[in-house]
């Protein structure tokens, strides 16, 4: 069963800690017709930990934000200067050797750092706080929530 407190303290010990935090936006429809992820998938409550995750970065001025549910994380070789892509990798191998440079991959390991790569490399996003904030991405016909926005030193003052 999903646990609201310990998402909410896990978005708040992100934001809390990192000033730009990358989520991966997964295709959940597809992993719900998978029957040995189905389960899983729905009781992990990732749309509430998202959400969490974005709320208190707004508190904090962080910035968060979203990899492609396509941008291939696992299935490509994060060592610098190499751009291959395992097309052909598949969800039980959670090793990979790349053929072009050699190294020995982690799958969850390489998705991390193809991730953390698109956040010193992307400009664009969503600026937790200000414009092209998610407050803005509501379903339409719902007005957003207004939001004070003040100046940040580039500190967290917020706790």
């Amino acid at each position: 069963m999903y646990d609201l407190t310990s998402s909410t303290r896990k978005a708040t010990d992100l934001t809390s800690r990192f000033g730009t935090i990358v989520l991966e936006t997964l295709n959940v429809k597809g992993m719900m017709a998978n029957g040995h992820l189905a389960r899983a998938v729905a009781d992990v409550g990732l749309y509430e930990f998202s959400r969490q995750v974005e709320y208190k970065a707004q508190i904090r001025g962080a910035t968060v934000l979203r990899a492609d549910p396509w941008y291939p994380s696992s299935k490509l070789c994060s060592t610098a200067g190499c751009d291959y892509k395992n097309a052909a990798l598949s969800l039980s191998e959670r090793s990979w050797t790349c053929p072009s440079c050699g190294e020995k991959h982690d799958r969850d390991l390489n998705a991390a750092i193809n991730l953390a790569s698109l956040s010193t490399a992307s400009s664009a996003g969503i600026k937790a706080c200000g414009a092209g904030s998610s407050a803005g991405s509501g379903k339409p016909g719902r007005r957003s929530p207004a939001t004070k926005q003040e100046p940040t030193n580039g500190k967290n003052d917020h706790k």
